[in-house]
């Protein structure tokens, strides 16, 4: 009876090596765009052909893949749907996203936030203070520009233009006066090409003068943005290059967000 408790013991510690590999195979087929070819996931996994196939058979007797008739190729069947759709619906990008911004902020020593699309525009709806002494003006609830702040520019990048262009274009009337600098579609346009072409937000000033800060989209399982995550602190005291440390720590946890909101690499 013993030897057996211990067996079971064991077992249960290190799982089941044939469900583990079947959901390594899922999880291919998924990050590949939910369809893709034998040889396809076979390089993805790093497993031998045979071997993917002989899991794929038996994912699609239990209807979790598809095989093309015409193509051979495999896709994510009616039942990875279903239970993709049911996590899904139980995800909360603001909850899920704060402790991995709360670390971000505890790694790096710098202030945090997080921001959804309200109905002000871009809303502060977590704030994580550094041990630093940072003095700004915004909180949760603050609502920030779209064009003159990193979090707001991520937004006016990425979220649906026929949201974000009112907003743009009443920032830019406003601008005239107090912004000459970021005043005209053009200007806009550029600030809007740079940050997608970076995959950050990026203000040194413009909002908030001696801040600078870095401001990355995270996207749901319709590739939509679902939150905007953003460091800042002093000039000289955060390295705010796009390209550096700070940048891809950023992009890093927005990925890790991303992931787990259903969004793939397709």
């Amino acid at each position: 009876m013993k030897t057996g408790a211990t067996v079971v013991e064991i077992n249960e510690k290190f799982g089941v090596q044939t469900v583990d590999l079947g959901v390594r195979v899922l999880s291919a087929l998924a990050e590949l765009g939910g369809e893709a070819s034998l040889a396809d996931i076979a390089r993805s996994t790093g497993l031998a052909r045979a071997k993917v196939h002989r899991y794929l058979v038996s994912l699609t007797r239990s209807e979790y893949v598809e095989q093309d008739s015409v193509t051979s190729h495999y896709r994510l069947g009616g039942e990875a749907l279903r239970v993709g759709l049911v996590a899904l619906q139980r995800v909360d990008a603001v909850e899920l996203g704060s402790p991995l911004l709360r670390q971000l902020a505890n790694d790096l020593g710098q202030t945090a936030l997080l921001a959804v699309w309200g109905s002000g525009g871009p809303t502060v709806v977590r704030w994580f203070e550094s041990r630093q002494l940072v003095t700004v003006n915004v909180r949760i609830g603050s609502v920030l520009p779209v064009l003159r702040s990193a979090t707001g520019r991520v937004f006016a990048a990425f979220l649906h233009q026929r949201v974000v262009q009112p907003w743009i274009k009443r920032e830019l009337n406003s601008n005239r006066k107090n912004f000459p600098q970021i005043a005209n579609t053009g200007i806009a346009n550029k600030i809007i090409d740079e940050t997608r072409t970076q995959g950050l937000g990026h203000v040194q000033g413009t909002m908030l003068p001696g801040i600078v800060s870095l401001s990355a989209p995270v996207f749901n399982a319709q590739s939509e943005l679902a939150v905007a995550m953003t460091v800042l602190g002093p000039v000289g005291a955060l390295n705010d290059s796009p390209n550096g440390p700070v940048g891809a720590a950023l992009k890093d946890v927005a990925n890790k967000l991303s992931r787990r909101l259903g969004k793939t690499n397709s």
